[in-house]
């Protein structure tokens, strides 16, 4: 592993490890800091797997090439099985160490993640709402106005059955056979309900920790989050 490569970098090199390990360096001074800020700094790194896999799976959609968007959304859902696993593993921290950790984290909250939004954006959930949140930084806002701009998944996905002439779903599907068109289908109401499950996770590990109190971005807590399990990507398929 320490060997260098065939390019002349070796694996720390590549990988940049010498910036990543110390990107936590400022920011854990107790010892649950450390676990809590790779916990989510680790979710926004696969948050910008999950945007190149569903952007990717969107122009495959859009060029008609199933079988490249199957492969795409299954890899994002595998994805979001891991993300959820992530969430499991809060279940180690104590209340006590929650609440300190919440003291210091003072309005920053996951809420605030623009990634999170893209995602949403991205997969067809546009709430423009977030788009002046003060919360975000200008070059944040700039991604989120760029992505509600763009077509979204479920956006192509009507595009590309107006394009085959399938005006009605349930049949093209019952004569598809669980060929192509099923597949995708298939496919995307999986990562609607990848995306949904993780929320479901999230708000039991929530509620364990704060109960009913405010949240730290300033929501109504839980039951802002509970609101939150009515979101669906692909509400004509679930349908379906």
């Amino acid at each position: 592993m320490s060997e260098p490569d065939a390019a002349g970098q070796a694996y720390g090199e590549i990988l940049r490890l010498d910036v990543l390990l110390n990107l936590q360096a400022d920011v854990a001074a107790l010892h649950d800091d450390l676990f809590f800020i790779v916990m989510h700094q680790a979710h926004e790194l696969w948050f910008k797997v999950l945007l190149h896999e569903l952007e990717s799976a969107r122009e495959h959609i859009a060029e008609h090439d199933v079988p490249g968007a199957v492969d795409r959304l299954r890899r994002a859902r595998c994805v979001e099985l891991l993300l959820a696993q992530h969430l499991d593993a809060l279940q180690t921290l104590s209340a006590e160490s929650f609440e300190i950790l919440r003291e210091r984290l003072g309005t920053s909250s996951g809420f605030q993640s623009a990634q999170f939004r893209e995602i949403e954006y991205l997969s067809g959930c546009k709430d423009s709402r977030y788009l002046a949140s003060s919360y975000f930084s200008p070059a944040e806002r700039e991604r989120l106005a760029r992505r509600y701009r763009e077509p979204s998944l479920s956006e192509t996905f009507q595009q590309f059955l107006e394009c085959h002439g399938i005006v009605d779903l349930p049949d093209a599907l019952r004569r598809d056979g669980g060929g192509e068109l099923t597949d995708l289908v298939t496919a995307l109401v999986e990562h609607d309900r990848g995306f949904q499950e993780w929320r479901s996770r999230h708000i039991d590990i929530v509620g364990r920790f704060i109960g009913g109190k405010p949240g730290t971005g300033g929501t109504a807590g839980l039951s802002y989050l509970h609101a939150t399990l009515d979101r669906r990507f692909f509400p004509d398929l679930w349908e379906v």
